[in-house]
Parts: C-alpha cells; structure tokens; sequence
C-alpha cells in the first residue's frame, strides 16, 4: 500500500510540474494558440486521470493534507485552463474579425481597419512597469499578448495604454514623447534599449534567487512566496539562455529555511540521496499546507476567546499555560528556558566531555541531541570526522561503543 500512496504522490507532483510548465509558457508567449490548444487538451487529460488517483489516496491514505493539496491543485488547473480558453476565444474573434475586413466587405470598405474597434479589451488589469530589471521580461510578454500584439488596436491607442502601464523610472522614460501615432514604435524600442540588456538582467536574476529572503519561521505566506519567486526568477534566466544547476538552486533554498523547517526536510531524506529541486518544491508546499491549518486554529481559538467573558478567557488561558509548562520539560542545561539544548548557551560552554555525560544523563540522542524513542536517528553525522554522533560532541581519540538498539554511539576519551 505505501509503494501505490507513493506512486500517486509521485503523479500529483509530476501533474503539478506539467501545470507551471504550462503556465509559465503562457505567461512568456511563446507558445502559437494551436500549441497552447494541444498542450492544454494533454493538461486536461493527465488531470482528469490525477481525479481519479485521488479517490484512490482518499481510500488508501485518509489524509486532510493531500484533500488540501488536490483542492489547489484543481483550482491552478482550473484557473490556467479559463485563462488559456479565453485567451484563445479572443484572438480567434480577433483573427475573424480581420478576415471579414479583408475579404472584400462593401460596407466596410471605407472605413480604416485600424481606426475600428472589433473587440472589447480584457477585464484583468494591464500588467505594470516600474523600470526594475528583473520585472522587464515579464511585464513585456504580458503588455504584448494583452495589447501590442492587438491588430485592431491603432498606434495612438496603444501609446495610451502604455503609458497608463508605466511607473516610477520607466514612465519618466517616455515622458518626452508626444502622444501621436507614430509614436508607440519608438517609445516601445526606447524600453527595449533601456532595459532589454541581457547581461543586467542575467545578473539581476541571479542576485535575486541568491538574496531570497531567510524564514525567521514557518508560515503560509513565507514558504509559499519562496517557492514561487524561486520558479519566477529561474523561468526568466532560461528565457535568456542561462541554466542553474538544481544542485545550487536547493542548496540556496535550504539556506532561506528556519531551523525547525530544514530539521523536518533532512529527517525525509535518505543519508546520500541529493534531493531534486521539484522534491524541495513539493516539501515547501506541503510545509506551507501544515502551516495553513496551524494558522487557521490559533486564528479560530482567537476569535473565539475574544467572544467569550473576560473572567472565563482568562481561566482558559491558565489552563492553557499550566498545561504548557507541565507538558514542555525545560532545558536539560540551564533548566530555565524552553529550548533545543543544542541552542542552549549554557551547554556551549560546558566542556565536551561534561556536554557527553548531561546528554548521557538526559537520555538524549547522541546525534541529533534530541528524544526520539529508540527509533533510528536520520541526522547528519559529526561534520568533523563523519562518526555517529554530533559535532558539539566531538572529541580528539575517542573510542565509539555503539548500542544494538539505537543508532547512537557513546564517546569514550582514550587515556
């Protein structure tokens, strides 16, 4: 059963890749509308089969997690497959509509074709411009879909949409031109000068993936942010020619992620495996998913005590705190604080041999310092010289004694 969960996971996350594929090759333009078409019957396909997997995960694996998971994974379907069918609704009115202007029509003869408006333009806000480099590609591929490409819009008309597009340093670009319409040409090739320099925006790009922001903890937003600005930045260095390996890209990552995250995403890996950066994408998801739920009930368990008396919220928290303070054992080392002991100052300063005796004595993990239970500890090994146990536990000529039922080893110093 846990080979067939994992195999309909494996299918959730290759559906997933195909989606932002898709995506991205929407977004960028790429792609003719006879392509867009195929691909988007190929999407819907793989789709309706992933519905079916899932009532089949429900069964084997009755999880709240992977329902969460399917429901956003039908809604990004959903919504690429509305934004595609309506694209291609609309340039196929588009392309009609110039057809039946230039096949001869007697009624229509007299009038410009540039100067008719044949179709109303899309609701969705025109994409914005604010003269960052890294903002250039996408905003380009956008404007150009959703205006330029437009035949029946007049140059005058377009000139007028760009500008409305444009803020900050970009607008101040086109400021000295005139609004007339032979205008839109040169001020669309003076943004094109200014900012299509592929060199910047290769620099840009990867400055942005290597300065992404650290997670001081774990929340929706955060993780969810991360791997999205990730995806956007690499999508756009391929655009320009330039691959990252993924190697780098996760190591990049792993280094943005609290504590508490990256110790749940090494305890999922095997001891050699180089994790995939669609791994990392899945695990950031997922992550975000928990957080989701987490952030809901203390959300849920605040407003409700806002409702209730002030003389019962203040009995139900110290309920809530005497069930806290007898639930969490304070720090083995300095029996203050509520900590990891390997965060523990107190313990930093201890010797090493006295750090192996208070990890003796507390009955802890001797690699990853924590309480497990006896099962088998995943955990890195020493970074000093790769033995069984932690580096804040390492010592010159020791002698490890291992136990057959853990996977810790006790130091013993030599004589």
């Amino acid at each position: 059963m846990a080979d067939r969960v994992k195999f309909i996971l494996q299918k959730r996350t290759a559906l997933k890749s195909q989606i932002t594929g898709l995506a991205n090759l929407f977004e960028k333009g790429t792609a003719d509308n006879t392509a867009l078409k195929l691909r988007l019957n190929r999407l819907t396909v793989l789709y309706n089969a992933f519905e079916e997997y899932n009532d089949e995960l429900a069964i084997l694996d009755p999880d709240d997690v992977h329902q969460t998971e399917f429901s956003q994974i039908q809604e990004r379907f959903y919504s690429l497959a509305s934004k595609i069918e309506n694209f291609l609704n609309t340039t196929g009115l588009a392309n009609a509509s110039t057809s039946s202007v230039s096949s001869g029509n007697p009624s229509d003869n007299s009038v410009p074709t540039a100067n008719k408006r044949r179709m109303k333009l899309p609701d969705a806000p025109l994409p914005t411009f604010n003269g960052k480099y890294e903002n250039w590609l996408s905003f380009k591929n956008a404007f150009h879909d959703r205006i330029g490409s437009q035949a029946d819009l007049s140059d005058i008309d377009k000139l007028h949409y760009l500008k409305s597009a444009l803020t900050d340093d970009a607008a101040s670009k086109i400021n000295v031109l005139s609004v007339d319409g032979i205008n839109y040409a040169k001020a669309w090739s003076l943004l094109e000068r200014s900012y299509e320099v592929k060199r910047i925006l290769i620099s840009r790009h990867l400055s942005k993936i290597l300065n992404l922001p650290i997670l001081e903890r774990e929340s929706t937003s955060g993780l969810t942010k991360l791997a999205d600005d990730t995806q956007q930045h690499l999508a756009s260095l391929s655009a320009l020619g330039v691959s990252v390996g993924s190697e780098m890209v996760v190591h990049i990552l792993e280094t943005k992620l609290p504590k508490h995250t990256i110790d749940k995403w090494e305890i999922g890996l095997e001891r050699d495996e180089v994790p995939t950066l669609d791994q990392l994408y899945e695990f950031l998801y997922k992550t975000a998913v928990s957080a989701s739920k987490r952030e809901r009930a203390k959300s849920s368990d605040s407003e409700r005590n806002k409702s209730e008396p002030p003389i019962k919220r203040r009995k139900f928290q110290s309920a809530n705190q005497a069930f806290v303070a007898n639930t969490t054992p304070n720090c083995a080392a300095c029996k203050i604080k509520r900590h990891p002991i390997y965060l523990c100052d107190a313990f930093k300063k201890l010797t090493v041999q006295k750090r192996i005796d208070l990890v003796k004595k507390a009955r802890l993990c001797y690699i990853c310092l924590r309480s497990h239970n006896n099962k088998p500890c995943k955990f890195m090994n020493c970074t000093i010289c790769n033995k069984r146990h932690n580096s804040l536990l390492h010592i010159e000529n020791y002698t490890p004694i291992h136990k057959s039922d853990t996977t810790q080893s006790v130091i013993v110093k030599k004589d």
